[in-house]
């Protein structure tokens, strides 16, 4: 449930930030586009809060989903530690000697060693996707918009069609 919740708030801290950035970026075209015309009227000010506002907001959801980053890791390392703790006390509360814990205990601190770096890594790559899925998915929807718009179809089958009188019946994908 935690995780899911986790999850949920990198995604948002994700489209914040793809929002944010595409947003610095608008007002820094907008504001070198029209640099005359700002100048003349004397509007830098208003370009250079429009651009901080964006900027913080942006840094503030990069932060928080960084926070997040390295949340996994902390409770994962912390988890193993209090169960090879747990297994420990539990073992020696039931009359276990501590000759035959110690083997066992060693086996699993070796093997959590071995796997925590892993098992980090993979639920950093995940956090990261949940980050970026936003980002990702305005390029693939601006790419299937390119892709169904009539002006691409309209080149597509135009080259199509100027290259088949070359003896070639194959379609381009140059303008795709």
């Amino acid at each position: 449930h935690d995780a899911l919740r986790s999850r949920g708030r990198v995604n948002k801290y994700g489209q914040e930030a793809q929002h944010h950035n595409a947003e610095r970026i608008k007002w820094v075209n907008q504001g070198l586009n029209s640099i005359k015309e700002t100048k003349i009227l004397g509007r830098e000010d208003f370009f250079v809060q429009s651009f901080n506002f964006h900027e913080n907001r942006f840094a503030e959801s990069s932060r928080y989903a960084m926070l997040l980053n390295q949340t996994p890791r902390l409770f994962i390392e912390t988890l193993a530690f209090t169960a090879l703790f747990l297994g420990v006390a539990l073992a020696l509360a039931v009359g276990q000697n501590r000759s035959e814990v110690l083997p066992v205990l060693a086996l699993f601190a070796v093997a959590s060693i071995r796997l925590l770096p892993s098992l980090n890594r993979v639920l950093l790559s995940l956090t990261r996707m949940t980050y970026y899925r936003p980002a990702a998915q305005v390029v693939l929807d601006s790419r299937r918009f390119a892709a169904n718009s009539s002006f691409a179809k309209c080149q597509t089958s135009f080259h199509a069609s100027s290259i088949a009188g070359h003896g070639r019946t194959h379609r381009s994908r140059k303008y795709r």
